[in-house]
């Protein structure tokens, strides 16, 4: 009943900083990346790089995931730079790339022409055929943690391990200690500000991991997760963000929709996967 109650307030809070926005938000479609090896294994793998990519069911994962975007148009395709989610970002690529083949449009700016004007003004951007990678939108670094299972990282790691949950230190943290709560809010809400300010009514498509995904629906819902929320490999969550209207003001996030797996459902890649809390 609690939970339920928590939800209606989320969406109560969502609908009414919707209703606030005056048009100059940016639209980002969220994704977490396909399933991974480590996925698997239940093994930590935060900014490991490259880091694991793919399993079989993750790759088909992300082609679910890009025929169901296939004609979705975005100004820009951005990905964390960590192999799971570049190659996640790459097959979704591919497949806009298509679509836009097949529609005659050869994805260049929504600028050079009237039609393209008018898919901006409906949200719409050309297709993006390329990958943008950027390091800020990595998975949580989780420090000595980072490729043990959580049984392993407790034995082997015990303080960095005592310090995964930890929102900040009031002193020198532990050797090897994940990056804390707070930092890794205050990251993602940097680097989705500034994609917002730099693409004001527009569209775009972001490949993240599920502990990213975590921080962003907090700071969306005003500073806490929704219960037993997590983020499923290629799982599909869109939000509004509008840039701060006067100085040292904050910006204002809303969500669209969270959690659409859908596609996956419909087409048998549904999968609970590990990860996609705030550990990854």
């Amino acid at each position: 009943m609690r939970a339920k109650r928590a939800a209606a307030q989320d969406q109560q809070r969502s609908a009414k900083a919707l209703k606030q926005m005056g048009g100059e938000e940016c639209e980002l479609v969220l994704v977490r990346h396909g399933e991974t090896p480590w996925n698997v294994e239940h093994r930590l793998q935060g900014q490991l790089l490259p880091g694991p990519g793919l399993t079989e069911r993750g790759r088909h994962q992300a082609e679910v995931l890009a025929k169901r975007l296939q004609h979705e148009r975005f100004h820009r395709i951005l990905s964390s730079d960590l192999l799971r989610a570049v190659q996640t970002a790459e097959l979704v690529a591919a497949a806009q790339q298509l679509a836009a083949d097949g529609d005659g449009t050869n994805g260049s700016s929504s600028k050079d022409s009237k039609a393209g004007n008018a898919a901006a003004a409906a949200g719409e951007g050309a297709a993006a055929a390329a990958v943008e990678t950027d390091p800020s939108l990595r998975e949580r670094c989780l420090g000595a943690l980072q490729g043990l299972t959580l049984a392993q990282a407790a034995q082997q790691q015990p303080l960095a391990y005592a310090a995964l949950h930890t929102r900040s230190h009031s002193g020198a943290p532990p050797r090897g200690a994940p990056e804390t709560l707070d930092e890794l809010d205050a990251r993602v809400t940097a680097a989705l500000d500034s994609l917002a300010v730099q693409h004001p009514g527009q569209r775009l498509l972001v490949v993240t991991h599920g502990g990213f995904l975590h921080a962003v629906q907090k700071r969306a819902n005003g500073g806490h997760v929704s219960a037993g929320s997590s983020s499923l490999n290629a799982a599909i969550h869109t939000i509004r963000i509008e840039p701060p209207r006067l100085p040292h003001s904050r910006s204002l996030w809303a969500v669209v929709r969270w959690g659409d797996v859908d596609h996956l459902g419909e087409a048998g890649a549904l999968a609970s996967g590990f990860g996609g809390g705030s550990a990854g």
